[in-house]
């Protein structure tokens, strides 16, 4: 008899989970805070699932997709400001960044917000009605969430972004600097949803040019000024690492520089020029950090491999030499449609 009972519970008990729609991933009586004015918020039922050690989503996606019987998963990460929401059967992850002092100070904001991303992926929450709701239950007139740092979408939407520079390109051991500008595009995968994305670029540097000292054995050959003019055109590959708004990129960059070199005589004519088409290779390391609306700060670092030393001659004359390493450094604005409202 007593056998017969336990049995019975167990099956109440896996009938009660079965029936659970939301699971919703608690790691602090805040967040079993936010999971009570969520469920007054739907027709559906949300259960808890404690997890005292914090996961990424993606860890969390894996085992819920193989395990756990709930259509739907709330996972609310306080140090990225960030609530996912993820849909198991398809591997589907929603998310919505929150400012610091809202996800800290109203559970009830955050619930909303939760609510709407729900809506989204298809778990439409109810209209609450003065019939429906209790006194005691009503948390009041609640603030709007603000508009989100980072849009709801889906895991398998590509993304893309474009950004403009301000470039330093030097060769070390040499002469050759230029400042320039440049602008870049790029195609994401996985932006805002993996903790790993890929990024595919195409950057394109204005041209610059550069008026360098000449050795005084080129200027007794006669020449008296050497202009260096440069445009870059580049592309990269490159991993990124960081499923927020803040990113560490590093990648594979090659490109072609169209290179041009004139010399002038004393009145200014010009004595002759070299123009080259040079190929190279390079490393690139770069850093964003969100200002808002999918704005962001750009830093980064590039090194690059020419396969030779190139002399520039001119009339016969050697006028400038570059060497087979270049560094470029760059810092400005990027725009990410996968953080834009």
């Amino acid at each position: 008899m007593a056998a017969f009972g336990f049995g019975c519970l167990l099956c109440v008990a896996a009938s009660a989970r079965a029936q659970t729609d939301v699971a919703f991933v608690t790691r602090s009586a805040e967040d079993v805070e936010v999971m009570q004015q969520l469920a007054r918020l739907l027709d559906r039922k949300v259960g808890q699932r404690s997890e005292p050690s914090p996961r990424a989503p993606a860890a969390i996606m894996q085992e819920a997709a193989a395990d756990w019987p709930e259509p739907y998963v709330v996972v609310l990460d306080r140090q990225g400001d960030t609530v996912h929401v993820l849909r198991p059967r398809d591997r589907t992850i929603v998310s919505r960044v929150l400012a610091p002092e809202l996800i800290a100070e109203s559970a009830y904001a955050v619930a909303l917000a939760t609510a709407e991303l729900l809506e989204w992926l298809g778990a439409a929450p109810h209209a609450r009605t003065p019939e429906r709701e209790s006194p005691a239950a009503s948390p009041g007139p609640a603030p709007r969430a603000p508009p989100p740092e980072q849009s709801a979408h889906a895991r398998s939407t590509p993304s893309w972004a474009v950004g403009a520079d301000l470039e330093l390109t030097s060769s070390p051991g040499y002469d050759v600097s230029l400042v320039r500008p440049s602008v870049v595009g790029e195609l994401q995968l996985g932006r805002g949803a993996w903790p790993v994305w890929l990024a595919f670029g195409l950057r394109g540097s204005g041209r610059a040019s550069w008026e360098p000292r000449l050795a005084p054995g080129v200027v007794a050959g006669g020449v008296r000024q050497v202009e260096y003019s440069s445009t870059d055109l580049a592309l990269h590959a490159a991993l990124g690492l960081g499923d927020g708004a803040a990113a560490l990129i590093a990648g594979l960059v090659s490109g072609l520089s169209w290179v041009d070199v004139e010399a002038r005589e004393r009145r200014g004519e010009v004595a002759g020029d070299s123009a080259e088409v040079r190929g190279w290779l390079g490393l690139g390391v770069w850093l964003r950090y969100p200002i808002a609306w999918g704005l962001g700060l750009s830093v980064g670092a590039e090194l690059h491999w020419q396969p030779d030393r190139a002399r520039y001659r001119v009339a016969g004359a050697e006028v400038l030499e570059e060497g087979p390493l270049r560094t470029q450094t760059r810092v400005g604005l990027v725009w990410e449609s996968a953080f834009s409202p």
